[in-house]
């Protein structure tokens, strides 16, 4: 990416997205890239032209994938998705219950689908992607994925560790996960979650030419990793590489939002080729980024300074976050988080001008 200077003429409005309940709309601004180039090119060659914002991809979780509805994440330009407060059902018939106070869906309680992690192929049935319409709604969704700004990104939910706690709840998985009686077990069935999801990604790749592949997997919880690192090298990152491999294969980059403290485990996150970390602001992502911001961009979050905040406020903030966070050959994205965040628009103005100005040499 060649890095031009910053130019006042930049700051014309080319479009504004409408923000979160609570939060600012975000101003593209005419930049000497899209969104999506800059995006790619952090990626690719980590080199940005300006700060970097999850919300420059757009999502395409198509209707007819049951895991998108059973999450209540839908979307694909059709009709808003309603969910069902009696809950939704996934591709293997696990109920998820809509919850708004958190935004998220969780496994019905108290019915495990498998008892015995032995029984595994008795008991859970795989879905056939090929079966399902893809076509159909890649013509259906024709107009929603025409927009030349933004990145595409298709989402798959859930991952390995969440998906055996979908199926056996907490305990009995997180049993599963480190006793040398079920390990075979769990490997294999991982697996085959791996062969599905790498169907998954050839699918959204032929059909939506998705730019991302997002991987939901928490492995955390408010304190610590819930498992080692030598648990997950051993039980999940095999197979997660291989989905992330066939991902990197079609020129899809891979991010993983994986929730909990678990800035200890971003070295294994690099290990398996992942690109994107989108985590809690629990973790020190300042530390993270100084260590491992050449090898992954993490996702990191802004302060929360109010919609009362004086301009001299909202400047110094930004420049405070930049000193922190914008690093050339290190690129970070803002987080979702941050944009949930009640703050000014200035914000993301000032935002945008400092980092142009830094990342192309200017400051």
């Amino acid at each position: 990416m060649t890095m031009k200077p910053f130019n006042e003429d930049e700051m014309t409005p080319v479009r504004v997205q409408p923000g979160f309940p609570g939060a600012p709309d975000r101003t593209l601004w005419d930049a000497p890239c899209t969104p999506r180039e800059n995006l790619l090119a952090s990626l690719a060659d980590k080199q940005s032209a300006y700060l970097v914002n999850v919300l420059d991809m757009q999502s395409m979780n198509p209707a007819f994938l049951a895991d998108n509805r059973a999450r209540a994440t839908v979307m694909d330009g059709g009709d808003p998705f309603v969910p069902n407060p009696e809950g939704e059902q996934d591709v293997f018939g696990v109920t998820w219950i809509y919850d708004p106070t958190i935004n998220g869906s969780m496994v019905k309680p108290g019915k495990p689908i498998l008892d015995d992690i032995e029984d595994w192929e008795e008991v859970i049935s795989f879905p056939d992607p090929d079966e399902w319409d893809w076509a159909g709604q890649a013509e259906a969704s024709r107009e929603y994925l025409s927009d030349p700004l933004l990145a595409r990104k298709s989402t798959i939910f859930t991952g390995f560790f969440e998906r055996l706690i979908s199926f056996m709840d907490f305990e009995n998985a997180a049993i599963a996960m480190v006793d040398d009686d079920s390990q075979e077990d769990v490997n294999a069935l991982f697996a085959r979650l791996a062969d599905l999801y790498v169907s998954y990604v050839e699918h959204f790749k032929e059909y939506f030419d998705i730019d991302v592949l997002e991987i939901h997997d928490d492995w955390g919880s408010q304190m610590a990793p819930l498992l080692s690192a030598d648990t997950i090298r051993e039980m999940i990152l095999p197979h997660l590489k291989r989905v992330i491999d066939r991902a990197h294969s079609l020129g899809v980059a891979v991010e993983l939002h994986s929730c909990g403290r678990i800035e200890s485990l971003v070295p294994l996150m690099v290990e398996a080729g992942v690109d994107m970390w989108m985590g809690q602001d629990i973790n020190d992502k300042k530390s993270v980024v100084d260590a491992w911001g050449d090898k992954i961009m993490v996702e990191v979050e802004v302060p929360e300074l109010g919609e009362d905040a004086t301009d001299e406020e909202v400047w110094a903030a930004a420049q405070a976050f930049a000193d922190d966070f914008v690093i050339p050959g290190k690129p970070v994205a803002l987080s979702i988080y941050s944009a949930a965040r009640s703050n000014r628009p200035l914000l993301t103005e000032a935002l945008y001008q400092i980092s142009r100005k830094k990342l192309c040499g200017e400051e």
